[in-house]
């Protein structure tokens, strides 16, 4: 497992002055922890637009002008209080892949940090090196794929979706599939080259699933892990990394507020 290095922040300004360095560590690493960072909503809000304004993303904005924003404690978790550091209580994920209009990054803002750091971790993968590792047959299946969200597909928020798609910075491929404690249960093959996949198809795009949701859930070499302080802000790149959370905390003990951005 690879423990990600906080950079200690200096200032706002500091990383508008040196952004090239902070732009070519998002492309490289995926991932920016700012260690001592103790923002204001006010100056979270300004670090997250100018990296989107420098980078390329956008952010939602409310009818009152202000930035569509979210606070998370994971509050919502039954039994959160009966985890242990190491048990995994937000399940791997990409983002919304299934968004027309995709959530590629997000800054989180980490307000209340209680707890030994050996709890409330966040785990990512990056998606992009798993493409590399699929074979040819496999990279050029799921080039000609669409699919769509399975027992879910009928709700009108979602919508089909390409599983490989091209970083909009460096157009690197990236695996972007739903994963799934069902094993890919809600993932459904809807076409390949156009055309209603046969049985045969569709048996290889659910091994493609299973071998991608493995490789998430237990390839450790590839796994980055973020051990959490309180003050801390992470900058990271949600269009290719998956990520999950581990529990040991109580929520009242782990606050952030987090702001996403869009492609558009």
């Amino acid at each position: 497992m690879i423990e990600i290095v906080p950079l200690e922040f200096t200032s706002i300004q500091e990383i508008k002055d040196n952004f090239n360095f902070y732009k070519d560590k998002f492309v490289k690493d995926s991932v920016i922890v700012f260690r001592n960072a103790n923002l204001t909503h006010e100056e979270h809000v300004e670090i997250n637009k100018f990296f989107g304004e420098k980078i390329g993303w956008l952010n939602f904005e409310r009818n009152s002008g202000e930035v569509d924003n979210y606070v998370e404690d994971h509050a919502r978790i039954a039994d959160i209080l009966t985890t242990g550091g190491d048990d995994i209580v937000v399940f791997w994920h990409i983002e919304h892949v299934y968004y027309k209009n995709p959530i590629v990054a997000a800054t989180w803002n980490m307000l209340i940090f209680n707890t030994d750091n050996k709890n409330g971790k966040t785990y990512f993968v990056d998606s992009s090196k798993l493409y590399e590792k699929l074979s040819d047959e496999w990279k050029n299946f799921l080039d000609v794929s669409v699919v769509g969200m399975g027992k879910f597909d009928n709700d009108l928020k979602f919508d089909d979706y390409k599983p490989i798609g091209y970083h909009w910075i460096t157009n690197k491929p990236v695996i972007r599939l739903r994963l799934d404690k069902l094993d890919g249960a809600t993932n459904k093959l809807v076409s390949i080259n156009g055309k209603t996949p046969t049985e045969q198809e569709e048996k290889t795009f659910k091994d493609i699933c299973s071998w991608f949701n493995n490789e998430v859930i237990t390839n450790e070499e590839l796994r980055m892990v973020h051990k959490w302080q309180k003050g801390d802000l992470v900058v990271t790149d949600l269009f290719r990394l998956a990520h999950a959370v581990t529990g040991g905390f109580n929520p009242i003990d782990r606050k952030f507020v987090g702001i996403w951005g869009y492609r558009e």
